[in-house]
This record gives C-alpha cells, sequence and structure tokens, in this order.
C-alpha cells in the first residue's frame, strides 16, 4: 500500500499558490479604484477654461483712437497748452523689451517679458514729447534723464 503524499508547504506554512493568489487579489482590488474613462458624450460636456483675452495690436500700426487721445489730454493737462496746438508725429504699434516700455526708471522693476504695446511722440512749436504705452492702455511720458530703449519690433 502507498503512502498518501502530503501537500508541500512553503517554508512560512502556506500552501505554494498563497503568495500569487493574494497578489491577484491585491490586483483586483486596485483595479477596482482606477479612474474609469467616461463616455464621449460626457467628456464633452466637460468646458475648458475660457483662455485670457489681450486686446490685439491693430492691423494698421497705429495707436488706437482712444487711447491717442488720453495720451494728448494728459500733455495738454501737464503742459497747460491747447490740444489744438498739439501735433503727432508719431503713433505707432511696437514691441517693448520689458515692463519698462523702452523707458526704465532707476530703481524700478520691471518684467523682462516683451510687451506689445505703442510709441507716440507729439509735438508741441518745438517741443517733443515722449509717451510709453503697453497695449493694455497703460501710458507714461518719458522724461529725458530716463535711459530710452527702443523697441524690438
Amino acid at each position: 500500500m502507498m503512502k498518501a503524499e502530503k501537500p508541500a508547504f512553503s517554508p512560512a506554512g502556506w500552501p505554494p499558490l498563497a503568495p500569487a493568489a493574494a497578489v491577484a487579489a491585491l490586483m483586483l482590488a486596485l483595479g477596482a479604484c482606477a479612474p474609469r474613462s467616461e463616455p464621449a458624450a460626457e467628456a464633452a460636456s466637460v468646458q475648458e477654461p475660457a483662455p485670457l483675452s489681450i486686446p490685439p495690436a491693430p492691423t494698421t500700426g497705429e495707436a488706437p483712437a482712444d487711447l491717442l487721445n488720453a495720451i494728448v489730454d494728459d500733455l495738454a493737462a501737464q503742459e497747460q497748452v491747447n490740444r489744438e496746438d498739439i501735433e503727432v508725429e508719431r503713433a505707432e504699434s511696437v514691441i517693448w523689451p520689458s515692463g519698462a516700455l523702452g523707458c526704465p526708471e532707476p530703481g524700478v522693476m520691471y518684467t523682462q517679458a516683451q510687451v506689445p504695446g505703442y510709441w507716440v511722440v507729439l509735438r508741441v512749436g518745438e517741443k517733443q514729447y515722449d509717451y510709453r504705452a503697453s497695449g493694455r492702455g497703460h501710458f507714461r511720458r518719458c522724461k529725458a534723464s530716463f535711459k530710452i530703449q527702443l523697441p524690438v519690433g
């Protein structure tokens, strides 16, 4: 009569297939936690956030009329001259090399990215006035004491 062989056990006392079964059970459990792909109809209903809108530079290369009027008003108020005495010598679209708009003030920090904007030069009699503007409408008068930089393009 033959003796029945005992089933083999691992050193830890577990049957040899028990670790494989435990790993399979763990993989099934983790698979249930994985994100499920949504049907195409549901995915299409998710809306992306709208991109930030930056006003485009005019294609004509000229400064917008409302910006030009604000700059002329500023010069008329600062220099106490009539608007009719102010001539526009330059009012063009440019790319400034930084947030300083080509006219950095000493001790002021500016963004070092290129900034689309406008270069406006006004004249009253024999005197010129240099204004710099960003594409968003912020402008300032560039004083002669500043280090003036020309636009990039």
